[in-house]
């Protein structure tokens, strides 16, 4: 039998040269998992990529990683970091919690926390993570710039954690499934993603991410969304949604918002009520989003646990703010807050778009057939169910606003029936151009989501019918009206609108589950107040 060439073995050597290496590191520094080790770094940089045990080290930021009520103890999970992203693992004193409950002006309460330090050892458990990037149309080369960075984190990344990618829009992309960082970095690839496009639909991702982590064995699953814009396009589900089912699967959800106009609440809420993080970056950073994943998994092992007795709050603390601070040598201090919220609650989207169109023409539904079918669906699911659909258009259409946006409601609705939902269950009005979202519509994204077909539930339990009963040119007259009509014990508001390109503000009254309740009520307004009611 003749002996194997020199070439052929190798491969081979070289493999068992890296084992033998990375145990050998393992058995002198017990920070592992799997052959790669949390080694210090140089060079300045913002997110954790490796950990330091010089006792001399200057702390220089601080992150909260994690917070959470578990029993009668507030738990908290927090990185100190050096200039160069190390974990700092010795030398630092001090260590300070604070509480608050943000809705007072009192001051915050000090507490002297229990500490423990939590070590990334060879036998740590897994993390599993599914991360959902944003490429609608208004997120520009966020998703691109986020796969590439991406990439090289998890390129330089061995071990037992594994990743999983989705791309969104209105529709969700599963890029790559649940598989090791070196698999999952294979996939990272920003070549063959698709121009962003569309509309946004988070949570239903998020839905499809929670899946993904239900069936993981590792006791640590982490969800990751990474977002340029707000949901305006999951007609199923709701961040409630979200959150809860989150929680019954003891996932933490991690936020990377990165873009100025989007509501940083919901993120910081979704976050928050699961024991996760919210991350606020630029748009242009989405490289970030890389270094941030690689940060989230390494301090899901690696991490200092400081643990003080539950603060006691009333029904009027909806959050608390829990700040920690930490000292280090020669002087340095770092110091991070986040909010945690002690009280459920469903937030509701501004706005759920069934479709858009990039201009105030004609437009076709194929790209939004998806996304039609599902909500199709489940209206033939359960025939109880009701929706309205509201047909808006741009402020650059010369001809009848009113007219097209009902022609596009409708336009939707033929859809609908035509998949087979009952037409008694659909029900259409146009907005005309009253309602932009963009006054200033510059940039292609922001004309495709003025030119849209709105979607609402008529659930007599969310209320959904309103009266308008005034409209006024300034913002200081419809504050007033709404005192008013406060005052006459109805439920009142107002919103801006556009009328004859000029804005204007229409104050309304809400609160009636049925149309029939709200016809009944606008009869009598119309009565008693001589007033001009619309019923929306």
């Amino acid at each position: 039998m003749p002996l194997p060439s020199i070439r052929s073995i190798l491969p081979s050597i070289a493999v068992i040269t890296m084992l033998a290496s990375a145990v050998a590191y393992g058995q002198s520094d017990d920070v592992a998992t799997g052959p790669n080790p949390l080694l210090t770094t140089g060079g300045a940089f913002n997110w954790m990529r490796g950990a330091i045990s010089d006792s001399t080290t200057t702390v220089s930021q601080l992150r909260i990683m994690s917070t959470r009520m578990s029993g009668n103890r507030l738990i908290v999970h927090a990185i100190p970091l050096d200039g160069s992203g190390n974990v700092i693992r010795s030398g630092l004193t001090g260590w300070s919690v604070t509480t608050r409950c943000r809705s007072t002006t009192d001051a915050s309460i000090p507490h002297v926390p229990d500490v423990r330090e939590v070590a990334w050892t060879s036998t740590s458990s897994s993390t599993s993570a599914v991360l959902c990037i944003d490429n609608s149309a208004a997120g520009g080369r966020f998703a691109a710039d986020a796969l590439t960075g991406l990439r090289t984190a998890l390129t330089s990344m061995t071990g037992r954690d594994s990743v999983g990618i989705l791309i969104l829009n209105h529709d969700t992309e599963r890029r790559s499934p649940l598989a090791p960082t070196s698999l999952a970095a294979e996939s990272s690839s920003a070549d063959s993603i698709e121009m962003p496009n569309g509309l946004t639909a988070l949570w239903a991702s998020a839905m499809q991410g929670i899946a993904m982590l239900a069936d993981q064995a590792s006791p640590d699953k982490v969800l990751i969304l990474a977002t340029t814009s707000d949901d305006n396009a999951s007609v199923l589900f709701r961040l409630k949604d979200v959150v809860d089912k989150a929680r019954s699967l003891d996932i933490r959800v991690y936020c990377i918002n990165a873009a100025e106009t989007t509501l940083g609440y919901l993120y910081r809420y979704a976050s928050g009520a699961t024991a996760g993080r919210n991350y606020t970056i630029a748009n242009e950073d989405g490289s970030d989003v890389g270094n941030i994943v690689r940060e989230i998994l390494f301090a899901s092992k690696h991490y200092v646990e400081l643990s003080i007795p539950a603060p006691e709050t009333d029904a009027a603390c909806a959050d608390l703010v829990v700040g920690v601070k930490v000292e280090g040598p020669s002087g340095s201090s770092a110091a991070d807050s986040v909010r945690l919220p002690v009280r459920d609650r469903d937030l509701q989207p501004s706005v759920i778009c069934v479709a858009a169109f990039p201009d105030s023409g004609e437009g076709a539904l194929q790209d939004y057939y998806s996304l039609l079918v599902t909500l199709a669906e489940r209206l033939m699911e359960d025939n109880t169910l009701d929706i309205e659909l509201i047909g808006h258009v741009g402020l650059d259409y010369k001809g009848n606003a009113v007219a097209r946006g009902a022609e596009r409601a409708r336009f939707v609705a033929d859809f609908l029936t035509g998949y087979g939902v009952s037409t008694s269950q659909v029900h259409t009005r146009s907005a005309g151009s009253a309602y932009p979202l963009y006054y200033m519509q510059q940039e292609a994204s922001q004309r495709l989501l003025n030119n849209r077909v709105e979607l609402r539930w008529l659930r007599p339990d969310d209320e959904p019918y309103t009266i308008t009963v005034g409209q006024v040119e300034s913002e200081e007259q419809a504050e007033t009206l709404v005192r008013t009509w406060s005052a006459r014990k109805y439920k009142a508001y107002f919103e801006p609108v556009v009328v004859d390109n000029a804005p204007a503000y229409r104050v309304k009254v809400w609160g009636f589950a049925t149309r029939s309740q709200a016809t009944t009520a606008a009869d009598g307004i119309r009565k008693k107040y001589k007033v001009k009611t619309t019923i929306e």
